[in-house]
């Protein structure tokens, strides 16, 4: 896993609560939540991919039919969301294992995230605080499967 995105979180993050981001609204903020959840989902969907690997699951055979997916590789982070919740049941221990904290945890965790990427990308107004908190969540999430801890779902 990269480091890239860890940074960028810590770095926008840092800006943020400094008071470098002049506008806790508007398209300054969204432009830095853009950038960090694009890098965010890259790095879960790595990560997703590696766990569909250790727990002998395939992506097109296994998960893509009953989920009406896309390519793996285009897939977004609610894509990742379906993935991971319909893995979890086809190898519940093996995900379980794998996963930071409970899966359930881990599923809310990203679907907090993905909600309010969703409504960035539709242009919806989003408080600096509200994505704050989300920047954090990713963070986190990233901190502890780069390290393989289980402390990410706050």
């Amino acid at each position: 896993m990269s480091s890239d995105a860890i940074q960028y979180l810590s770095d926008a993050i840092a800006r943020i609560e400094s008071g470098g981001v002049t506008s806790q609204t508007g398209s300054h903020l969204s432009g830095i939540y853009g950038k960090a959840t694009n890098k965010f989902e890259k790095e879960m969907r790595l990560f997703v991919e590696s766990m569909l690997k250790d727990c002998s699951l395939d992506y097109d055979k296994d998960i893509r039919p009953d989920i009406n997916g896309p390519v793996f590789m285009k897939a977004t982070l609610g894509n990742l969301i379906a993935v991971v919740n319909r893995a979890v049941k086809i190898r519940p221990k093996c995900f379980s294992d794998r996963l930071p904290g409970e899966p359930s945890r881990f599923l809310e965790t990203l679907q907090r995230v993905n909600n309010a990427w969703v409504q960035v990308k539709h242009g919806d107004e989003m408080g600096g605080a509200h994505l704050l908190v989300q920047m954090k969540f990713m963070l986190r999430l990233l901190r502890s499967i780069q390290g393989g801890g289980s402390t990410a779902n706050a």
